[in-house]
């Protein structure tokens, strides 16, 4: 009972604790995942509900107008979509998505439960629970497995505690039992190679770390018999691992990455298993030769035997260091775009919450003594008849560690092995304290209460995460408030989209083209691909997908109106959306005259009276919707459009002054002003955006335009039909 009582309440606890941020998840109207990722994969899993068993393979809606293979791998996604079937009803996405949201922390929760078998295989019961409360709780974790964070970095968590729980059992199987085959311990660590990377590309770091493992382990057995049955074993790990990823591995084309490239599911993955596996059965063979008889020979055969099929493989196969150049850029942060991503900056890197008192946020005070606890675990393990598998979760451990602080984002994963490293450290302290304490009963009353007061201290930096969740008026924080309003603002946005603009085709039929495509930052594509139903020029892949788009889409803000006109043309773009700010730009900021700041500080018009360095009325774009915002709207969406020609007779060398009153959805009012000057042959031409008649519904003209020239003045209709094919529209002789 007991044994049962234990995963049972784990699994409640960490699945409480994941579903604090429900209040602003599932909203009345909405429902609100956490992060922008969300919506892709959102995206994806209402693709294959529809069409199941159909994945997304290609997609129309990204990297417009050429489209592109998204660089996720599918399988997280189509088993959501498995999972969700039951439930869909068409035109019911609400539904599904009040499900689906749930799913990671119902992963997370799983990975706690997983944590605790783990080291209660291998350490003891009071050691596994202490693991999986510390799991339970540690922010890293959390992060990514809270309700709504609907990504596959939640699975990748789980799949990768059932590697290292797979390749422990394999070593330690064969340290204690080799005579026996272990057919499934191979069949659980092959699998959980290849899941891994079906999961997420990414996953290669923890499959090199199991593969350098299981290649440790060989060379440092001390007889030719066990080095010759180990071989064969791991290459029988490398032909299952090979099943799993040869299909969908063979498949994959991708026209913006080799076909050996890590960083996606190609080509690589099949050569990389089934390199190994040739490698395996190499080595096994030598053995057989008097040469190797011992272990340092044997060892410096099979490094030479990899040596030479990976120098075969670069002859053979020319794509193969472009992919491994791929890899390292990506884990580099050597790509532009990666280096500005957040989850790819380092552990104490300054950000919302500078330095350290983000690592401990996430990671809890242990962090700063993880080093020194992994080190003196390896000191106990080596003394353990277990070591083999006890030795290779210190490495792991430690090299998880490494990685942690170059890229935040493996912290969900490293995590796992840390809660085994505290739990294993806060057992033996207490072993220590039981065994040793002086002053008898009372001295060790106290030393364990001091003891206790320790660890909650280490554990104290986790609480801010969870403050905004524990009771109403700490979850009513201006911090939260602001973030729910953002991505509420952001929601009407995307809808505003859906409902108000022609539609496109191929949201869920590939193999349709769409029309045209809205022009955004790129933090915001995926919410419109799913939420707004419009595909995008550039979205938060970056510039994974297309660079060529990417680097557009920044010169289009940047640039004058001419040349956006013409990006946009390109681009087969009618809506651009203007955010607030402009630091998804990167730096230098975007100039005074740019198309960035006649957008958003200028809604287009000219200023009254205009300045040098003001950017002068925008002929092409026209203001039809903004969101609401506490200093102003947070987002604007322009249209592009050909506009109406207004022209007529004056006074050569006068200034025509011409404006426009407006009146937006949200009851502001502003006014759209342009000018011109009356050519030598007495003749002027102003182009307009906006139509007096029949316009958008977001934004209302609230009287016919007005052209002044001196005293005398002129009013003229404009229909949205001229506007839209940049008809001429004749107005009366004015200052003749």
């Amino acid at each position: 009972m007991l044994r049962l009582l234990a995963p049972l309440g784990l699994f409640v606890f960490a699945f409480l604790v994941r579903s604090l941020p429900y209040r602003q998840v599932l909203l009345e109207h909405y429902v609100v995942p956490f992060g922008n990722d969300a919506y892709y994969h959102l995206r994806r899993i209402a693709y294959s509900t529809v069409r199941f068993p159909d994945v997304l393979d290609f997609d129309p809606y990204i990297n417009f107008p050429k489209g592109a293979k998204p660089i996720w791998s599918p399988l997280f996604d189509w088993l959501i979509a498995l999972l969700a079937l039951p439930f869909y009803r068409s035109g019911e996405s609400l539904a599904i998505e009040r499900l689906v949201v749930w799913v990671p922390p119902a992963l997370g929760a799983a990975t706690v439960v997983a944590t605790w078998g783990l080291a209660r295989r291998y350490l003891d019961e009071a050691t596994a629970l202490l693991a999986g409360l510390f799991l339970s709780v540690l922010s890293a974790h959390f992060w990514y497995s809270q309700i709504g964070f609907l990504d596959h970095h939640a699975a990748v968590a789980l799949a990768a505690t059932w590697m290292l729980a797979a390749t422990m059992a394999l070593l330690d199987r064969d340290a204690r039992e080799p005579q026996r085959g272990g057919r499934l311990r191979v069949l659980a660590a092959g699998s959980s190679l290849g899941v891994a990377l079906l999961l997420w590309p990414g996953s290669l770091l923890y499959v090199a770390l199991a593969e350098a493992g299981l290649l440790l382990y060989l060379v440092s057995l001390p007889s030719a018999e066990a080095f010759r049955r180990f071989a064969w074993r791991f290459a029988a790990v490398q032909v299952v691992a090979l099943a799993w990823v040869l299909p969908p591995g063979l498949r994959s084309h991708w026209p913006q990455w080799g076909s050996l490239s890590p960083v996606v599911l190609s080509h690589f993955q099949p050569w990389l298993f089934a390199t190994l596996a040739l490698l395996g059965a190499l080595c096994a063979a030598l053995p057989r030769r008097a040469l190797f008889a011992a272990r340092t020979h044997r060892a410096a055969g099979a490094a030479l035997l990899g040596l030479v099929l990976l120098a075969l493989s670069a002859l053979l196969l020319p794509d193969l260091w472009a992919g491994v150049e791929d890899a390292w850029r990506w884990l580099a942060k050597a790509e532009s775009f990666q280096a500005r991503v957040a989850e790819s900056q380092p552990l104490f890197a300054a950000s919302r919450r500078a330095g350290w008192a983000g690592a401990l946020a996430r990671l809890s005070g242990f962090v700063l003594v993880f080093p020194m606890a992994a080190l003196a675990a390896a000191s106990w393990a080596w003394r353990r008849s277990d070591r083999a598998a006890l030795l290779f979760w210190i490495g792991w451990s430690l090299t998880l560690f490494s990685v942690t602080l170059v890229q935040r984002r493996f912290f969900n994963t490293f995590s796992v092995a840390m809660a085994l490293v505290m739990a294993w450290c806060v057992r033996e302290g207490w072993r220590y304290i039981a065994e040793r304490a002086p002053g008898g009963r009372p001295g060790r009353v106290a030393a364990r209460a001091l003891w206790v007061g320790v660890v909650l201290a280490m554990l104290a930096p986790l609480y801010p995460t969870y403050a905004p969740h524990l009771g109403e008026r700490r979850w009513d924080q201006r911090e939260v408030r602001s973030w729910i309003q953002r991505r509420v603002r952001q929601l009407e946005l995307a809808h505003w989209i859906e409902r108000s603009t022609p539609r496109t085709q191929g949201w869920l039929d590939a193999s349709e083209r769409p029309e045209y495509g809205v022009l955004a930052p790129w933090f915001l594509g995926h919410l419109i691909e799913y939420a707004g139903r419009r595909p995008t020029v550039t979205d938060n892949f970056g510039d994974d997908l297309g660079p060529e788009n990417f680097e557009l889409a920044r010169r289009y803000y940047r640039s004058s109106e001419d040349e956006a006109s013409k990006i946009l043309g390109q681009l087969r773009v009618r809506y651009v959306v203007a955010p607030r700010r402009a630091n998804f730009l990167g730096d230098p900021p975007p100039s005074e005259g740019s198309m960035f700041v006649a957008l958003n500080g200028f809604d287009g018009s000219e200023a009254d009276p205009p300045l040098p360095d003001d950017p002068p009325a925008l002929r092409h774009h026209r203001l039809v919707y903004e969101t609401g915002g506490t200093d102003g709207p947070a987002f604007k969406l322009f249209q592009h459009v050909a506009g109406a020609r207004i022209w007529g007779l004056a006074a050569p060398g006068a200034r025509i002054a011409l404006s426009l009153p407006l009146r937006t959805g949200r009851g502001r009012e502003l006014v759209y002003r342009a000018h011109a000057r009356v050519g030598e042959d007495g003749r002027y031409e102003i182009r307009v955006p906006y139509a007096t008649q029949q316009g958008p519904e977001g934004v209302t003209a609230l009287s016919s335009y007005t052209l002044r020239c001196g005293d005398d003045t002129v009013t003229v209709p404009v229909p949205e039909w001229k506007v839209q094919r940049g008809v001429p529209v004749k107005a009366r002789n004015l200052c003749r």
